[in-house]
């Protein structure tokens, strides 16, 4: 499993962004041995994360995520796809 925790910035061109991040992600394992033994393992490394989506109008979006990390000769790259909706807090007048 991985746990990220970036911070970043949301560029808009109109209906499409692109969301540069840097953070730190912790990345934990776990093994199961022959014996039903278990041992668990973690770690923490410097990562960068990059999506560009589109916002349709209603504010649902979709975009693409590429993120790499690692240290000490190791490294981790994922690429994840998203859809979700935007939303306000603000109460409409």
């Amino acid at each position: 499993n991985v746990i990220p925790l970036f911070i970043g910035y949301r560029h808009h061109f109109n209906s499409v962004f692109i969301e540069p991040q840097l953070g730190y992600a912790v990345y934990g394992s776990k093994y199961v041995w022959w014996d039903d033994d278990t041992d668990t393992e973690s770690d923490g490394a410097l990562n960068a994360a990059l999506s560009v989506g589109y916002v349709f109008q209603k504010g649902v979006e979709i975009s693409a995520r590429y993120q790499t990390g690692g240290k000490n000769g190791w490294n981790v790259n994922l690429f994840g796809l998203r859809i979700g909706y935007n939303f306000s807090l603000k109460p409409k007048k």
